[in-house]
């Protein structure tokens, strides 16, 4: 994973990204608690290949590589969930 990524054995489960604008910075966070990663990071790839198009941007989008995604009820402990 990224230089910025949070991972237990190789598995992605959190994040941070920060994009400068003109008149400030945009810092954002993911973080997967529960669920399958990978379909959830399988579900993100998607939406970027269909809202770009095949167009360029001025951004670069992450490459989404669903395979070395988790959330942390799969890498840690079943029962951990959103609310406790």
């Amino acid at each position: 994973p990224g230089s910025y990524d949070l991972s237990i054995e190789g598995k992605k489960f959190a994040g941070i990204s920060q994009r400068s604008l003109r008149q400030g910075v945009v810092v954002q966070i993911y973080l997967c608690m529960e669920g399958s990663g990978s379909q959830r990071e399988a579900l993100i790839r998607d939406f970027y290949e269909v809202s770009l198009r095949q167009e360029e941007t001025k951004f670069i989008y992450p490459q989404i590589v669903p395979e070395v995604m988790a959330s942390l009820s799969e890498l840690v402990d079943p029962d951990l969930t959103v609310e406790g």
